[in-house]
């Protein structure tokens, strides 16, 4: 609604937890409206939103790392193997579910129906818009080192492994506009 303020956070559920057939959910806070000033000692309402495809299923394995929220849609990066896309839900896409509905979708009472899917060439890690070239920029992320959360400063991570990529989701074939290796300076970017 016009003057408010939303803050939206992905969330995705890991198999080693159980929760992998979940896929991913968004949180949505109402953050107030413009001009309401200090955020300090305020609770704010939000409600969880379960991502599902056309058919109201959910998306299992998806990591949704990255969102970004752009002309009344909310795009979601898709990097499950052999599926690299980015993923548009209309808000105009939200439902409510009914008690019995909702217990089908693990509890959840709104849902966020899928309206588009954009194949990408590239493993999408995260999303942002470039409104100075009206495109879509996603980054790709490549661990370095054994394990996650352990980095090896070595020469090998140095060399490049990430990489930006513009892309314009109108393409039926998305082919980048402009691809950007990111080199030594990061070589395990994340967004």
């Amino acid at each position: 609604s016009a003057g408010r303020r939303y803050l939206a956070v992905s969330w995705y559920g890991r198999r080693d937890e159980g929760y992998a057939a979940r896929g991913a959910r968004v949180s949505v806070v109402e953050m107030g409206s413009d001009g309401d000033g200090e955020f300090q000692n305020k609770t704010f309402p939000y409600r969880h939103t379960l991502l599902v495809d056309k058919e109201f299923c959910t998306l299992p394995n998806i990591h949704a790392g990255g969102i970004e929220y752009w002309n009344g849609s909310l795009h979601v990066v898709d990097s499950r193997r052999s599926r690299f896309s980015i993923i548009s839900f209309s808000l105009n896409e939200v439902y409510e579910l009914g008690p019995n509905s909702s217990n089908a979708m693990f509890g959840y009472r709104y849902v966020l129906r899928g309206s588009s899917v954009h194949p990408l060439s590239v493993k999408p890690s995260f999303v942002s818009f470039d409104r100075d070239l009206s495109l879509f920029v996603v980054g790709t992320y490549n661990r370095c080192g054994p394990k996650m959360g352990v980095h090896t400063d070595s020469k090998k991570c140095m060399q490049a492994k990430n990489e930006l990529a513009w892309f314009d989701l109108k393409q039926s074939e998305n082919v980048p506009e402009n691809v950007h290796p990111c080199g030594g300076q990061w070589p395990e970017m994340q967004g």
